[in-house]
């Protein structure tokens, strides 16, 4: 029978005898579909087949590279059916109704396992998990060191909750000290923390890595615990009382060492002062100095880069092979610079129509043009072999018009400054 709202919801598929939902194969390919999975069983590495009451765990033979599955909050009674999932690492079977741990040697990848909220009374097959690390198997009816012996054999477990379980009996303690990885033990709401003297202290000194039980274990409270197995409440305060004395030795010589520092860097910098004064070189000098030394290299650096684009300029108006301009070099010379989303066009026109262009994606080589100075040096000594009178006719750059003239004779390498006039319309020009 399978029931269907006008939503869309989720199908339910019942079995006939039961009338209970099932894992049918259709089913868990729905599932996996709307948890952004897919169709083809393999290629899911997790599966979320929780809350949905189901009974028994089916119809996941293809799934074989399943990472995690969650089956919590169902109603089934017995592991079965995952044992092929060799690269499964999380499994979550909390809230359901097993009462034994079974089915589960296959499951050699296995990192996580969750059993909380079940009928389980004791611990079984959990040694065949080579990489279990993490077991939290918290509300059930575990009661004594019999019923967690098989942890002995788990040789990765690092963490485990066992809280609110029945468990009692000093041997708990020396069962779990077996367990030689124990990093973190959750054992709150079990008798066995009220009724076993000193438990806390019996605890931390058996398992001699633990970092964790019901709240962290710190270096104090392992060497007081220490201290008190080897020699009772006098030397646990003993051991107290020297290792606050300790700490507070180290602060002193923490402050002690600020302080020697501070001397150190307040008398070095003294000494410098000394030596400026010495010298007839003030604090504020040496700053203005130093100032003045920066600024000199980055005008070194762009005046580096100007010449660099200057050569280039001079190598695109100069051919290779001529060592000079032509004598009949044309005199009037027009400048257009056209602009794209990806780089600007620089063209060079003369009065017998020859034309040179130059693109660049530089703003600075457009605004160096725009200024007079990476195009008018280049263009002076290419017209001033015959000191003849060159005229720069006009510029045009975009929606700016500027003309400017120069005088009979150029040197090779000085370039006058240009004056800005401010002209009508928002254009400029350089007189």
């Amino acid at each position: 029978m399978e029931f269907k709202n006008s939503n869309n919801v989720q199908s339910l598929v019942f079995a006939n005898e039961s009338n209970l939902p099932i894992m049918s194969k259709k089913e868990i390919r729905k599932v996996a579909l709307e948890h952004s999975g897919y169709s083809t069983p393999a290629l899911n590495d997790q599966l979320y087949l929780h809350y949905k009451g189901y009974q028994k765990i089916d119809n996941l033979q293809e799934y074989i590279n399943l990472k995690a599955l969650w089956l919590d909050s169902n109603g089934l009674q017995k592991i079965e059916n995952v044992n092929h999932l060799s690269s499964l690492r999380c499994l979550f079977l909390q809230r359901n109704l097993l009462s034994c741990i079974e089915n589960v040697q296959g499951l050699t990848s296995l990192v996580q396992l969750d059993l909380s909220e079940n009928k389980l009374i004791c611990i079984a097959n959990l040694d065949a998990l080579p990489l279990l690390a993490n077991l939290n198997i918290s509300k059930n009816s575990l009661s004594n060191a019999e019923s967690i012996d098989n942890l002995t054999g788990c040789k990765k477990l690092s963490s485990i909750d066992f809280s609110h379980n029945n468990l009692n009996g000093e041997n708990v303690i020396v069962t779990l000290a077996r367990v030689s990885s124990l990093l973190s033990i959750n054992i709150i709401g079990n008798p066995i923390a009220g009724e076993v003297a000193h438990f806390r202290k019996r605890m931390i000194v058996a398992i001699k890595a633990l970092r964790y039980l019901d709240r962290p274990v710190f270096d104090l409270e392992r060497a007081s615990a220490e201290a008190w197995n080897s020699g009772g409440r006098d030397a646990e305060l003993k051991v107290k009382t020297d290792w606050q004395q300790k700490k507070k030795e180290l602060e002193l010589l923490s402050v002690h060492n600020f302080r020697d520092w501070q001397n150190e860097a307040r008398n070095k910098a003294m000494s410098e002062i000394q030596k400026i004064k010495e010298h007839g070189i003030t604090p504020d000098q040496l700053t203005r100095e130093v100032t003045h030394t920066r600024a000199r290299k980055v005008r070194q650096e762009s005046a580096t880069k100007e010449a660099e684009m200057e050569r280039e300029i001079y190598r695109l108006l100069i051919p290779e092979n001529s060592d000079k301009a032509p004598d009949n070099a044309a005199e009037p010379i027009a400048i257009e610079i056209e602009e794209d989303d990806e780089a600007s066009i620089v063209s060079l026109t003369t009065t017998d129509s020859s034309v040179m262009s130059l693109s660049t994606t530089d703003s600075s080589v457009i605004s160096d043009i725009l200024d007079g100075i990476a195009i008018v040096k280049p263009l002076q000594s290419f017209l001033s072999d015959d000191n003849k009178r060159a005229t720069f006719e006009e510029i045009s750059v975009g929606h700016y018009t500027s003309s400017f003239a120069r005088p009979t004779s150029f040197p090779c390498c000085d370039v006058e400054e240009t004056r800005h006039e401010e002209a009508p319309g928002g254009a400029f020009q350089l007189a």
